[in-house]
């Protein structure tokens, strides 16, 4: 039976990580108490340069990552392109981040579309926050569990 312990998570987050937190930061939170390492990657920025991991001073198992994207203006792409480079910036993360995940975590639609991308055995989708959007995001397709 999968436990939540002793486990890798990306949680992907539609926030940063700061003094006002919501769910995402509170599962963060609850999962590195539970000795899992938790990457908890922010939003993209224009003013990231490049991707950086930086200790979390609330937890020591939870790693903050910050990114730059690697493209812009997803829905002006064609979609073999946007597929393409949306792989990349995958593949640039786990490179940097160095380790496999055993959990993708998303609170953040519309980002990746396919959690799968990121090789994880489970992917849970958490649309613990309002979507002003008639549907949900590709993510819910894709997840092995999905709120």
């Amino acid at each position: 039976m999968f436990e939540f312990r002793d486990r890798v998570v990306y949680l992907i987050s539609p926030e940063s990580w700061g003094r006002m937190r919501i769910s995402k930061h509170h599962y963060a939170l609850g999962l590195a108490e539970r000795n899992c390492r938790v990457f908890f990657i922010e939003p993209p920025s224009h003013v990231n340069r490049g991707i950086r991991l930086r200790p979390c001073d609330d937890h020591p198992n939870i790693t903050l990552v910050s990114y730059k994207p690697v493209f812009r203006g997803k829905r002006f792409l064609p979609k073999a392109l946007y597929v393409f480079l949306l792989h990349l910036q995958v593949r640039m993360l786990r490179r940097r981040i160095g380790l496999r995940p055993d959990v993708v975590w998303s609170f953040h639609g519309y980002l990746f579309g396919d959690l799968g991308i990121c090789g994880a055995p489970v992917n849970i989708f958490f649309a613990a926050d309002f979507f002003g959007y008639d549907e949900l995001p590709e993510e819910a397709a894709s997840a092995t569990f999905c709120r």
